[in-house]
């Protein structure tokens, strides 16, 4: 199963000039990463991937800590990343339970493209891309990925 969770809220756009991958979580995105550790609880990670951007490492930080699970950085969860790069991570971990925290528009191509394949879940586009919120993932018995559930962020 994978977890696709958006960033914490963090400060303020063009707050860090033009080094946005530095920008950090503010208090009440810190807030929320605390507290995804109890609305993730109960799911079961094998490993947990992260956008290098400072936002999304510092939302992960403490559902990490709490598991003792280490984060990987990776570049396909920048945000503009290209799509069939995305995806192509998501399908390497396919038999796995993993969480991967990205970005809004990274969040929004992955649903996208599955709306467009027929395989997002009636409703589910409407749904939004909140900060701290996270969407579920499963791979259906036919091999289709599809967007099965949605976590409001807390």
């Amino acid at each position: 199963m994978i977890y696709l969770l958006r960033h914490a809220k963090a400060g303020r756009r063009g707050a860090c000039g033009s080094r946005d991958t530095l920008r950090p979580l503010d208090s009440k995105g810190r807030q929320q990463a605390i507290a995804l550790c109890e609305l993730l609880d109960d799911v079961p990670l094998d490993v947990i991937l992260s956008s290098p951007f400072v936002r999304c490492m510092e939302t992960v930080i403490p559902i990490a800590a709490r598991r003792m699970l280490p984060i990987e950085p990776h570049p396909a969860l920048r945000e503009s990343t290209p799509l069939p790069l995305v995806l192509d991570l998501v399908r390497e971990h396919a038999n796995r339970s993993v969480l991967l925290c990205t970005h809004g528009d990274v969040i929004g191509d992955v649903l996208g493209h599955l709306e467009s394949a027929g395989w997002l879940d009636p409703g589910m586009l409407d749904l939004p891309i909140a900060k701290g919120s996270t969407w579920v993932l499963r791979h259906r018995s036919d091999g289709t990925l599809a967007a099965t559930e949605y976590r409001p962020a807390p």
